[in-house]
């Protein structure tokens, strides 16, 4: 017997990559265990342009099948398609067999709860008239009483073939950490700041479907709280081939991300959602991090230890002006205050008007000054990993 699971999820935001499949490795438990998963990106949904001139002129959306249908009817001579959501679907099988030792153990109650009851609910739901309580255990057992021995014997077999499917679909928390594995690979790869990491508040709902040999058994919702986010236009050229192989590899390898460049993006994302204060506070985090990192380098090519390392930034934790300037330049030779003087004097003003009024009061810088902070941000981060 062929036991299926098929999780899908609407993303939502868009995302820049070609339909196919994505396979990802994670970890999990305190073994490091690895789980691998094949997710299918797919772009179902499209805007039919009627004209040649995609974000002009006028439009419908719809399924290629329903605007490929329209094209036909109306013999359309010139027009364009562009995506509008991307999907993710992930597939895991598993082969069972079923014997007469497995079956034989499954109890009386076990059938009521897991077969018998389950009907009855649906039932009452779907009649209007819901059962539960003492009403439900009593028809419950009005009904197993009236089956025959091969009935029951079938629902013994449906009860591990329950327990079977319930092992399959479990793996669903690993899904969705598979899920964010991929896109914080792809939106480090793409620097593509629209997206972010899926929680139960952005996802309207992991949709499972279950198959016993190919035959649709059940379909749920798993959770979820919003509607997607449509993006109507690709607003990103397509991956280059390097890129992509490049993204592909990093998702079985288990990449680190530069936590300096994953800062950067999540600053740009917080930015488009509005969240002005908070950009600001990753991206000075990311400044920081990034000085650390570079005298840490530094010093473990030097020998030191991990003691030593610690000891010597200590000095300056509350001090990032000496850090920028002294440390610096003792590791690296050359200084961040001195050696990109006007740089320096715009990130320092960036720390006073901004950072520290953020951390310390209920500043909200200008929006039309956040993106550019941003910047500035970034244009220091890359100086200093470079020395």
């Amino acid at each position: 017997m062929k036991l299926k699971a098929v999780f899908s999820n609407e993303m939502p935001f868009m995302i820049h990559l070609p339909s196919g499949d994505y396979k990802v490795k994670v970890k999990w438990g305190s073994n490091d265990e690895e789980y691998e998963f094949n997710l299918t990106l797919t772009d179902e949904m499209y805007r039919l342009h009627l004209d040649d001139h995609p974000g002009k002129g006028l439009y419908i959306d719809g399924l290629v099948s329903e605007l490929n249908k329209y094209i036909n009817d109306h013999n359309l001579k010139t027009y364009a398609f562009t995506p509008l959501k991307s999907y993710i679907t992930c597939t895991t099988e598993k082969d069972i067999i079923i014997t007469e030792t497995k079956a034989k153990v499954i109890t009386e109650e076990e059938i009521k709860e897991k077969v018998i009851k389950p009907f009855l609910i649906s039932e009452g739901i779907n009649k209007g008239s819901h059962i539960y309580g003492e009403e439900l255990n009593e028809r419950a057992t009005e009904i197993y009483v009236d089956l025959s021995e091969e009935e029951k014997n079938e629902m013994k077999i449906e009860v591990v073939v329950k327990r079977e499917l319930n092992k399959i679909t479990g793996v669903i928390f690993l899904y969705h950490k598979a899920l964010n594995t991929f896109i914080d690979q792809y939106r480090y790869i793409r620097n593509d700041f629209f997206v972010e990491p899926l929680t139960i508040h952005t996802l309207e709902g992991t949709f499972v479907q279950t198959y016993i040999d190919d035959n649709l058994y059940e379909q749920y919702k798993h959770a979820g709280k919003v509607p997607s986010i449509i993006t109507h236009s690709q607003w990103m050229p397509n991956i280059s081939p390097i890129e992509l192989q490049e993204l592909k590899n990093r998702l079985v390898h288990h990449y680190t991300i530069n936590p300096t460049k994953e800062l950067i993006i999540t600053a740009r994302n917080l930015l488009e959602r509005g969240e002005y204060r908070s950009a600001v506070i990753e991206a000075n985090a990311a400044l920081e991090i990034a000085v650390a990192d570079k005298i840490i380098e530094k010093m473990k090519v030097n020998g030191d230890s991990t003691s030593v390392i610690d000891a010597y930034l200590s000095k300056t934790e509350t001090n990032f002006y000496q850090r920028c300037d002294n440390q610096l330049k003792a590791k690296t030779s050359f200084s961040f205050v001195t050696d990109n003087s006007n740089l320096w004097s715009v990130i320092n003003s960036h720390r006073k008007t901004f950072r520290h009024k953020i951390a310390h009061t209920a500043l909200t810088p200008p929006p039309n000054e956040v993106e550019g902070i941003i910047n500035d941000y970034e244009k220091a981060i890359q100086w200093v990993e470079s020395l």
